[in-house]
């Protein structure tokens, strides 16, 4: 059947055009205002709860095999297949974009990788978001003291769920935090890619972390370098509340204490096989 729809002409049609266009560049706007309203505000950001997942024996246990459950290379995997491994020294300056911060580092070796250079500066996006926090209704329902214990902790008022910073790429989920002025990392990285150049949002070259809990490791202080301290921390989400500024300070956040040894283990050896001096004390 031929449909007969009216001829409008070009009059008609190009109004139609401009109007979606500039419905679609109004939704860009509300998009970027909601997270460069965050930007505005850095000591409101910092205060954020920052909504970690402890990290188990299971994401951790990368020695001498595989781990399917969390699809994570092994040790052996995770060194020759990371197109980009390098030391690098976070500078304090990080901005919220859609879903990451990009963080800038300065590089202070390139142990692999093309059109990197030692003391360039390079950014590196790191995997949290910010949300309203999910499951709000039913942990509140179904776990009261708990979620009032959140609530005084991070002083909330008001029905409505509150904006958290939530991890979300697999180099964060397990145990990871956002990284610290002043330290030193080893970063295992792949090149951030775009589908055309103009979606760069960065002044430098754009890196994000490869799918693994050791991608970003901190490197301890030496008598080369002298940083600021992380400690691996053991918490309990339930519990142990942290902001976000508070999760830089630790170097991974662990569900058992009888998993720090795991962790320092498979720590120290990435670090031994980078010829970095490691810590051997937890």
């Amino acid at each position: 059947m031929k449909l007969n729809l009216p001829d409008r002409g070009n009059k008609f049609w190009f109004t139609i055009w401009g109007t979606l266009l500039l419905l679609c560049h109004g939704i860009g706007i509300v998009v970027r205002a909601s997270y460069t309203d965050f930007n505005a505000h850095p000591d409101e950001l910092a205060r954020l709860p920052y909504l970690y997942y402890a990290a188990n024996h299971t994401d951790i246990a990368l020695i001498g095999k595989d781990v399917p459950e969390a699809d994570f290379l092994d040790i052996d995997g995770l060194i020759e297949e990371t197109p980009v491994i390098i030391r690098a020294v976070f500078e304090g300056d990080r901005t919220y974009v859609y879903q990451s911060f990009i963080s800038e580092l300065r590089v202070n070796e390139v142990i692999r990788g093309d059109s990197i250079s030692t003391g360039q500066p390079i950014t590196v996006f790191e995997p949290v978001r910010i949300t309203r926090l999910p499951w709000f209704e039913s942990w509140r329902q179904e776990s009261p003291d708990s979620f009032t214990a959140f609530s005084n902790h991070f002083g909330l008022q008001g029905n409505g769920a509150p904006y958290v910073a939530q991890p979300t790429g697999s180099s964060y989920l397990y145990g990871g935090t956002m990284m610290k002025e002043g330290q030193e990392y080893l970063l295992f990285l792949r090149p951030k890619t775009y589908p055309s150049a103009e979606d760069r949002t960065g002044k430098h070259q754009e890196y994000v972390m490869v799918n693994n809990p050791y991608a970003r490791l901190p490197i301890p202080a030496t008598s080369s370098f002298v940083g600021p301290v992380t400690e691996v921390a053991v918490l309990d989400p339930s519990h142990d509340f942290i902001t976000l500024r508070e999760s830089q300070d630790c170097e991974i956040i662990l569900g058992d204490a009888i998993d720090v040894g795991l962790y320092m283990q498979t720590r120290n050896v990435l670090l031994e096989r980078m010829e970095i001096a490691s810590s051997k004390t937890a």
